[in-house]
């Protein structure tokens, strides 16, 4: 198992993990949807829950350039769906399981919601 300093912008200091306010839930779900990169990475780490890669191992996997994934990677792990973590000076990127839980759970009961209007 790789270890390294983990960045979770999705946790609070105790270590949990927060909870978006309801007005937040819709944000985070347009933010989802903003780039068809954003929809890429979510299948390949949700694919393959175990993957831990840099940017430009995850890049190559989706047949982009780095460059072109770097701000939608910031966001996820912004959001916490995806955690940075650093192996030795190389950043690399890995789903956090219970954050991308919490992220679809929040996202399907929007959905549900919108749709019972």
């Amino acid at each position: 198992m790789v270890q390294g300093n983990r960045s979770s912008p999705g946790k609070n200091e105790g270590g949990k993990l927060n909870t978006p306010k309801k007005k937040s839930s819709r944000s985070l779900v347009g933010r989802l949807l903003s780039s068809e990169v954003k929809g890429d990475l979510l299948v390949l780490f949700r694919r393959n829950p175990g993957l831990i890669d840099s940017s430009e191992g995850v890049a190559s996997r989706i047949g982009r350039r780095a460059n072109e994934i770097e701000p939608d990677l910031a966001d996820l792990t912004e959001i916490g769906i995806l955690d940075r973590i650093k192996i030795g000076r190389l950043n690399a990127y890995r789903l956090n399981i219970k954050r991308d839980i919490e992220v679809q759970k929040l996202v399907a009961m929007n959905l549900t919601k919108r749709g019972g209007r």
